[in-house]
């Protein structure tokens, strides 16, 4: 009987390492396609498509939002001059800003522009908010008004705005967590195919249903080597806050402001000296001694 439940207990870890192999090939599959270069002329079209919203953004708000309320109009949305004025000054403000590391975005090489990025997504996170805000609070004040109507352009702006603010905080949250970590998006999809092919040699050493087992095996993996992503990031600092200041900048203002030098020139960067000169994951017990 003993020797019938080691046998099935055998089945059951080869059948799991065989799904979990095939599910890690798939998904290897969809991101080596996710990874192919797109044409130039695509990444042309998305800096146009880009301009011609927020040129649009900017006709609506300033042309069909503002002015009527500060000329008082017939028809237009209650507030006044002052409330007009007020929202075309901050409006502006954020445009400004968010076209500015926008330009800092497309202009400057791919190896200095991660910094300026995460300022776009900031600046285009908050003009997003404040577009969306003022205008669905004038709509839903203006709506039981019968003397003003309520401009269609308008509600596909508030449409737009408020897609684009998960968009863009998606975006912002994503690319910060990489930072922190201080890898690139491809770094950061080869380090989940590492923990795919480790959980897949899990599954073959042990059932499916052993997790404690799993756990301690994994436990002596990263007591041996480290952690994938963290010990084991080529890249990695040792902490989130050497990471962030790495691309940042170790001044506050530069963690939103696109002033300053990017930090480093692009092209050279300091490697964990968990790793040799050639690039290769050491053993813990081949680590410079403090960091052991």
């Amino acid at each position: 009987m003993a020797k019938h439940g080691q046998q099935s207990d055998e089945r059951q870890a080869k059948c799991c390492g065989v799904v979990e192999e095939g599910v890690a090939r798939s998904r290897e599959k969809r991101e080596r396609r996710r990874e192919k270069a797109q044409p130039w002329i695509v990444l042309k079209m998305t800096v146009g498509i880009a301009l011609a919203i927020m040129g649009y953004a900017f006709y609506v708000y300033i042309g069909r939002l503002c002015v009527p309320m500060i000329r008082h109009d017939t028809g237009a949305i209650p507030g006044g001059r002052g409330t007009g004025i007020a929202f075309l000054v901050i409006f502006c403000f954020l445009a400004v800003m968010m076209l500015w590391t926008y330009a800092m975005v497309v202009f400057i090489g791919p190896g200095e522009a991660r910094n300026f990025f995460i300022h776009f997504c900031q600046w285009a996170g908050l003009f997003c908010v404040w577009v969306f805000a003022t205008m669905l609070a004038n709509v839903i004040k203006a709506g039981p008004n019968p003397l003003v109507s309520i401009d269609p352009q308008e509600i596909v702006i508030i449409a737009l705005a408020f897609m684009f603010i998960w968009f863009t905080v998606a975006l912002l949250a994503t690319h910060t967590h990489m930072i922190l970590i201080n890898q690139t998006t491809v770094e950061t999809l080869n380090a989940s195919r590492m923990k795919e092919r480790e959980s897949t040699v899990l599954g073959r050493l042990h059932a499916w249903n052993q997790c404690g087992a799993k756990r301690l095996t994994k436990r002596q993996w990263d007591e041996e080597w480290g952690r994938i992503g963290k010990e084991g990031n080529l890249w990695w600092l040792g902490d989130a806050r050497k990471n962030w200041e790495a691309v940042m900048g170790d001044k506050w203002y530069q963690w939103f402001l696109p002033l300053g030098r990017t930090p480093g020139d692009g092209l050279t960067f300091p490697t964990n000296p968990r790793f040799d000169e050639e690039g290769r994951w050491r053993r813990r017990s081949e680590w410079p001694a403090e960091l052991r």
